[in-house]
Formats: C-alpha cells, sequence, structure tokens
C-alpha cells in the first residue's frame, strides 16, 4: 500500500505541474491587459509600467512562471489584482461553498443514479428501465447552465418556490435550512449529467453480474431473491464506484457554470469574476484548486477499490 501511495504522489505531482504550465500559459493567452484595467484610462505610461513591475509582469514569461510556481509551491498564491488581499485567502473561502455544491450534487446523483441503475439492471425493459432511459439521456444532453436557467424559470419565477440566486437569504436567519432552501435548485443543475452516466453504468454494471454463471448457480441452488440481490450489486460495486469517482471529479467542473448561472459563491463565480476583470493571480489560483481537488477525488478512489474488489492488486 505504502509503495502504491508513493507512486499515485509521484504520478500526482507531476500532472499538477502539467497543469500549472497550461493555466499560467492560458491566463497570458485572455485578450486584453490587466494592467490597463488595474491603472484606469487616464495613468500615463510610466505609472503603468510601474504597476507592471510591482506584479512582475516587465519579466519573461518563464520568469514569471517559476516564480509563480516556487511560491505556490509554499502555499502563496500571491496576491489579488483588484481586491488585494491574498488569493489563497480568498480562495479557502470560496472553497467550502463549492465543495457544499459538489457534496449536494453527488449526494442526488447517487440517489438518483444507483437506485433506478440498479432497478433498471434488474428489471431490464421494463417501466422503471424505460424512465431511467429518459432521465439518463436528459441529464446527458443537458447543459448545466441551460437546465439551471430552466429550473429558475420553472421553480423560482412560474412556482416560486426555490430561491433563484445566492447562498442565504437577506432577511433569513442563514441556518442549516436556509442554505439547503438555496443549495436545492444548484445542485440538481449541477447533478444531471453525473446522474444520467452514472444511471447508464450502475444499470450496464447489474446487468453484467446478472448473467455471470455464479449468480445462475446461486439461483439455481435456491437462494432467496434479496439475498442474490446483494452478491449482485456487491460484485458490481467496484465498477459502480469507479465511475462515481471520476463523476465527483467532472462535477467541479459543471458547478462552475451553475455558481454562475445562480450566483452561488464558490471558486467557479470566482474564476468568472477574475477572469471578466483579468484579475491573473485569483483566475490561476482558483482553477489550480479545482485540479488539486479532481486529482484527490481520483486518488480516494483508486485507494477505495480494493478495499470492496480483493481481485485488484495494487503491484
Amino acid at each position: 500500500m505504502a509503495r502504491y501511495l508513493l507512486r499515485r504522489a509521484a504520478y500526482f505531482l507531476f500532472i499538477l505541474v502539467g497543469v500549472s504550465i497550461v493555466i499560467f500559459t492560458t491566463m497570458r493567452l485572455v485578450p486584453g491587459d490587466p494592467i490597463v484595467y488595474l491603472a484606469g484610462p487616464f495613468a500615463t505610461a510610466k505609472q503603468r509600467a510601474a504597476i507592471r513591475e510591482s506584479y512582475g509582469l516587465d519579466k519573461p514569461v518563464v520568469v514569471q512562471y517559476g516564480r509563480w510556481l516556487a511560491k505556490a509551491a509554499q502555499g502563496d498564491l500571491g496576491r489579488s489584482m483588484q481586491l488585494h488581499v491574498p488569493v489563497t485567502e480568498l480562495l479557502f473561502g470560496k472553497l467550502r461553498n463549492t465543495l457544499l455544491l459538489v457534496a449536494g450534487s453527488m449526494f442526488i446523483a447517487i440517489l438518483v443514479g444507483w437506485s433506478l441503475g440498479i432497478l433498471s439492471g434488474f428489471r431490464p425493459n421494463g417501466l422503471i428501465d424505460r424512465i431511467g432511459l429518459v432521465v439518463a439521456l436528459a441529464g446527458i444532453s443537458l447543459p448545466a447552465f441551460w437546465f439551471g436557467m430552466l429550473l429558475i424559470i420553472a421553480f423560482a419565477i412560474n412556482l416560486p418556490w426555490f430561491p433563484a440566486n445566492g447562498i442565504v437569504s437577506e432577511r433569513g436567519d442563514g441556518g442549516v435550512f436556509d442554505v439547503l432552501w438555496h443549495l436545492f435548485l444548484p445542485a440538481v443543475a449541477t447533478a444531471a449529467l453525473p446522474c444520467g452516466v452514472m444511471l447508464r453504468m450502475t444499470r450496464t454494471a447489474v446487468l453484467e453480474i446478472r448473467r455471470m454463471t455464479f449468480v445462475r448457480a446461486l439461483a439455481a441452488k435456491g437462494l432467496p431473491g434479496r439475498a442474490l440481490a446483494v452478491h449482485v450489486i456487491w460484485n458490481a460495486l467496484p465498477n459502480i464506484l469507479n465511475v462515481t469517482g471520476m463523476q465527483a471529479g467532472f462535477l467541479l467542473t459543471a458547478a462552475i457554470f451553475s455558481e454562475v448561472v445562480f450566483s452561488w459563491p464558490g471558486l467557479g463565480l470566482q474564476i468568472y469574476a477574475a477572469v471578466t476583470s483579468q484579475d491573473y493571480t485569483v483566475a490561476q489560483g482558483a482553477v489550480l484548486f479545482i485540479c488539486i481537488l479532481f486529482l484527490l477525488f481520483n486518488v480516494v478512489v483508486d485507494v477505495l477499490r480494493p478495499i470492496f474488489d480483493p481481485r485488484i492488486r495494487m503491484a
């Protein structure tokens, strides 16, 4: 196990360095000059040059990247060009809200995807299977931002059951129920795609196990239906967990669009605000945070899979 974790840690660092290069380069390709935006339209060339030098933007791109990477390795992502606060402090405040949205979305995706997938696998071509097919196709086909706007029109405007933006009500108590009330619509919009994927993959995994010889042998020996179903689900669980872990990572990207549509104060909304205001340091740091979380989700799934499937050997 220790050897495997060391290999995964090395792979993690290698991917993270590659991602940091892509992030840093992409931010430099965004049209516009952040110094012009920061200094204002009436700043002189000398003032702009002084601001550029203070942020280190007068150095070659390679030198800028090296300095940024060295500081990022120490947990220092710089200061926001617009808000003038440490980027790490700013992003940690948003990270909690994004993780809350991801957790709510994952709960909905697992609840619906696993339930309909397992029932569809045990009753293929039945009514539940057809309903599951419609749900899966809708979830996979509808973009998160467009589905979110449909939810706002349906359940925040036409039927004012849920709020359309924010994380708490301005006149509310800011308690758990207030947060969950605001969380429901963005969580449903974010969960649509992973729910559809998990539903179809869970159905496929259950069908494959049900067709195996050992399941037929257990049924022939007269094993009760519930006990047989437990065997099928347990043996299908490793594949289901693998797909679920991958979707947990992809939820982070889907959450970006949902946060913008619903004005959810998380990393996604912060990335949008930073890009539109050309705040390089915040945008780089927020994307790096999301990439780290994505990689961590994959590592956790890889570690958990052998617990449910002893056939997997971590050599």
